[in-house]
């Protein structure tokens, strides 16, 4: 029912929805998993296979893209509340469901072709296939939990960090008692993954990553250049640096209930140490996988290469049930179990109220519309020309088929000179900036002695490369 309020049929871009969106488009048009014509080794195609039945039946709607990924947001909430349920009973774990459901980060990316939100569906979905399997002290229940923890990875990798919270949670419950389980979770899950690193590991993509923001996540975790593997290894003080960089980005964004505006943020560091605090106590209490799983999440992060809020997505969820959990025992405790039930509901409801919010479809559309503005007239125009951008994948998902290379990298790593290497090694022969965003307009001046002008499309300047062939 409240699908309507908040789903849009515009694209709302991000550099990972549309390579997300290319690769699919690739696959399905027999070029394999791959970007540019190279295996695409940065991300495994989980969430690729789940877009492709929409892609192959609506082509590039992203009416149907949005509405297929609002409806994992759903599933999410859903299975939220059913994981929530079993430890705050119902009316506090639909106010949980409704507090993620409305939160303006969770609600973004549910209307946007990215796996966050399928990823935290698959997450609720494993750690209830887990419990389960664990009450019933059933072996093949921890086999098929286990199976299902390998087949999320695949769309969210952090979705891994289930299976070894799982395993400290039940050795710390039963030592080596619950050795069959221990070694359930500790083999299958990467054993179901396994393809994926062998594959990258066997294939050849460039170095170092001009086209892609980076070259694999073993480079940009321990290399000082995440697309150059030959760059520099990362010694113990950039890692202590880097820790504490994180560290003040991640505590802010968990307290900030994934705020991505950077406001209060002191309180919002005291409240997300205090969130932390939280899911480490009932970890501690319940000895539980899914507070060990948010507690590995947030520890990943705090060393992780870049920060982005949606990556505390569910350790957001996580804190969010440690929060009510303790507001209910506190409550209860003092006035009875409903007077503690409607403290959590009421905190909840009013978190809810505070941050709902309606999406800017407008701003959103408009974006669209330059997008599309831009490669109808390179369809149009330069039906058969080499086309480069700074940032190229953000024309390529509306030119479907054709080769739109990238210039920002090169720029960020090599100045002036990266660019006129890409437009000399491809064979470019048509350039697109936006004259509004700074970065088109640095890189479009590192060329300008290269370009000749051929028009605008909107907010898109179009060049020919001199002496390109035409």
């Amino acid at each position: 029912m409240s699908l309507p309020l908040f789903w849009h049929g515009s694209f709302d871009e991000r550099p990972d929805a549309s390579l997300y969106l290319i690769t699919t488009q690739n696959w399905l048009a027999g070029a394999g998993y791959s970007y540019l014509g190279t295996p695409f080794v940065i991300r495994p195609p989980g969430f690729p296979v789940l877009l492709a039945p929409v892609l192959a039946s609506f082509g590039t709607s992203f009416a149907a893209l949005n509405l297929y990924v609002s409806l994992w947001g759903v599933a999410a909430a859903m299975l939220f509340f059913a994981f929530a349920r079993d430890r705050v009973r119902a009316p506090v774990a639909g106010a949980l469901a409704l507090a993620l459901y409305l939160n303006p980060l969770f609600r973004e990316l549910s209307t946007q072709v990215m796996s966050d939100v399928p990823g935290l569906a698959l997450f609720f979905g494993c750690l209830l296939l887990e419990r389960r399997a664990r009450r019933r002290s059933s072996a093949r229940g921890d086999v098929l939990a286990a199976i299902g923890i390998g087949l999320a990875t695949w769309v969210r990798s952090g979705n891994l960090l289930i299976a070894p919270a799982v395993i400290v949670a039940r050795f710390w419950k039963h030592g080596f008692g619950a050795w069959r389980s221990l070694l359930t979770y500790a083999i299958v899950p990467p054993l179901v993954f396994a393809p994926w690193w062998v594959h990258t590991a066997r294939v050849e993509v460039p170095e170092p990553a001009v086209q892609t923001f980076l070259h694999s996540y073993g480079t940009a975790l321990f290399h000082e250049d995440v697309g150059d593997p030959a760059s520099r290894r990362l010694d113990l003080g950039d890692w202590w640096e880097r820790g504490g960089e994180r560290v003040r980005e991640v505590l802010p964004g968990l307290g900030g209930r994934l705020s991505v505006t950077g406001e209060g943020a002191e309180a919002d560091l005291w409240l997300g140490l205090l969130a932390l605090a939280l899911v480490a106590a009932l970890a501690w209490r319940r000895r539980a996988p899914a507070e060990g799983a948010a507690l590995l999440t947030a520890l990943v992060l705090s060393l992780y290469f870049a920060y982005r809020p949606r990556l505390l997505l569910p350790v957001f969820a996580v804190a969010l049930l440690a929060a009510a959990e303790l507001v209910q025992f506190a409550v209860a405790r003092w006035r009875g179990r409903a007077w503690g039930d409607a403290a959590a509901c009421a905190l909840l409801v009013a978190l809810a109220a505070v941050d709902f919010r309606l999406p800017d479809r407008e701003g959103i559309a408009a974006e669209e519309r330059s997008f599309t503005l831009a490669a109808d007239v390179v369809a149009r125009d330069f039906p058969d020309a080499v086309v480069a951008t700074a940032q190229g994948w953000q024309l390529g998902v509306f030119l479907p088929g054709r080769d739109v290379w990238s210039l920002q990298r090169a720029f960020m790593r090599s100045g002036p000179s990266g660019p006129r290497a890409v437009v000399r090694e491809q064979g470019v022969e048509v350039c697109l900036f936006d004259r509004t965003k700074p970065l088109h307009v640095a890189i479009r001046q590192s060329l300008a002695d290269a370009l000749e002008s051929a028009g605008r499309a909107g907010d898109w300047d179009l060049y020919l490369v001199q002496g390109a062939p035409r």
